[in-house]
């Protein structure tokens, strides 16, 4: 009987170990995930909303005195010249005219917005002040060979260069 009480005793304390192991280790995931997240946010803590939307969003990078647009999904034809049109206010507002892009979920754009895009939006842009693009590509072709097909139509007065990630992007832009 005292063996039985015994083991009992040996099985809440390795029970309650193990509980304060969990509670430990989730503390330490936590703050793991924390300081990874505020490293990520120091990173580009200079960073003002300007419009964020459920299909892109703008913001303004104090830092480079330059815009960075993020297509969080492929947008409707509305939502692309709405977007666009929304972007044409930012560089004014914020006097720049240094964008980042980043196209990786925008999906394929449609002829139409295509030939809009690199006629009457860049020249409307390039009046804004539009001068330079650093576009983050989707890995799919057809939605790369739509943007560099834009880009190509609209390169008169623009300079623009491709990259495959937003530090590498960025630090081009600081440099123009």
């Amino acid at each position: 009987m005292l063996m039985m009480v015994f083991a009992c005793i040996q099985f809440a304390l390795i029970s309650d170990f193990c509980d304060l192991l969990k509670i430990y280790i989730i503390n330490d995931i936590y703050s793991i995930s924390m300081q990874s997240l505020n490293n990520s946010q120091s990173k580009h803590n200079n960073m003002q909303p300007y419009i964020d939307t459920e299909c892109a969003s703008i913001r303004y990078d104090a830092d480079n005195h330059a815009l960075v647009t993020l297509w969080k999904m492929p947008p409707l034809p509305s939502e692309f010249r709405e977007h666009m049109l929304d972007l044409l206010s930012a560089m004014e507002h914020f006097k720049t005219g240094k964008v980042v892009a980043d196209t990786a979920k925008m999906g394929t754009l449609h002829p139409v917005d295509q030939e809009w895009a690199s006629t009457e939006w860049a020249s409307m842009a390039v009046r804004a002040g539009y001068s330079h693009a650093a576009i983050l590509l989707s890995k799919d072709i057809f939605s790369k060979m739509a943007i560099e097909d834009t880009m190509n139509s609209a390169a008169d007065n623009v300079t623009f260069s491709y990259f495959e990630n937003m530090e590498t992007a960025l630090a081009w832009i600081k440099s123009v």
